[in-house]
C-alpha cells in the first residue's frame, strides 16, 4: 500500500562531497511528481523529506557504493501511498496521498511515474544541474523564513531561522542575527 524502492544510478563523476546534490533532484523531482495529486501545501524539508500538510508524505536516502571499480549511488525512498498510519508508533508525523486525495491512488501509476523521474534525472544531471535548480529547491524550502529547531552535534539550538539551502547543500540559518551553516544534523518540527 506504499513504496519503498530503491533505485541505482550510475554516476562515475559525482563526487561523495557532492552527492547531496543527487539527493535534492531526487527529492525535487518527487515533489513535482506529487503535484500531479496535490497542488497546494507541500514542502522539501532539508535534507531528505516531503512534507504534506505539516507531515511527512516521503523520506529520500542516496549512498554511494563501488562494485567491480565503478562507482554508484543507490537513491532509496519510501512513499505514504495508500498505507494505513498509526500516529502513536512514529516519530514525526505522517500522512498518505490517499488521505489528502481522497481517493484510492494506484500504485502502478506512482511507479511508473517514479521511473520517469529517474530517467529525467539521469539525462539531466550534470554538473551544472545543481546551481539550476538550486532556487527552486529554496522556493519549496520547508518553514522557510520561520522560527525553529535545529539539532546540530547533538545539541539542540532554538530559535534559529530558515533561510535557505545553500550551493554545498548545507542549511543555512539565522543564529542572533548571524547567518550560520548546517553541513549535518536536523531540523527538529
Amino acid at each position: 500500500e506504499n513504496i519503498m524502492m530503491s533505485v541505482v544510478v550510475p554516476m562515475q563523476w559525482l563526487s561523495v562531497s557532492r552527492q547531496f546534490e543527487l539527493s535534492v533532484a531526487v527529492a525535487l523531482s518527487c515533489y513535482d511528481l506529487f503535484q500531479k495529486y496535490i497542488l497546494a501545501n507541500l514542502f522539501i524539508k532539508w535534507p531528505n523529506d516531503i512534507i504534506l500538510m505539516g507531515k511527512k508524505v516521503a523520506g529520500i536516502l542516496v549512498e554511494k557504493f563501488s562494485l567491480n571499480g565503478s562507482f554508484y549511488y543507490i537513491c532509496g525512498f519510501g512513499i505514504n501511498v495508500n498505507n494505513e498510519i498509526n500516529i502513536e508508533n512514529i516519530r514525526y508525523p505522517a500522512i498518505n496521498l490517499k488521505s489528502v486525495c481522497n481517493d484510492h491512488i494506484d500504485i502502478n501509476e506512482i511507479l511508473m511515474n517514479i521511473l520517469d523521474v529517474f530517467e529525467n534525472i539521469i539525462n539531466n544531471f550534470s554538473p551544472g544541474f545543481f546551481d539550476m535548480i538550486l532556487k527552486d529547491i529554496n522556493n519549496k524550502l520547508y518553514l522557510k523564513n520561520e522560527f525553529v529547531q535545529i539539532e546540530k552535534n547533538s545539541e539542540t539550538i532554538s530559535n534559529v531561522i530558515l533561510d535557505s539551502i545553500g550551493s554545498q547543500g548545507e542549511l543555512v540559518y539565522i543564529l542572533n542575527g548571524e547567518y550560520c551553516s548546517l553541513y549535518s544534523g536536523r531540523i527538529i518540527f
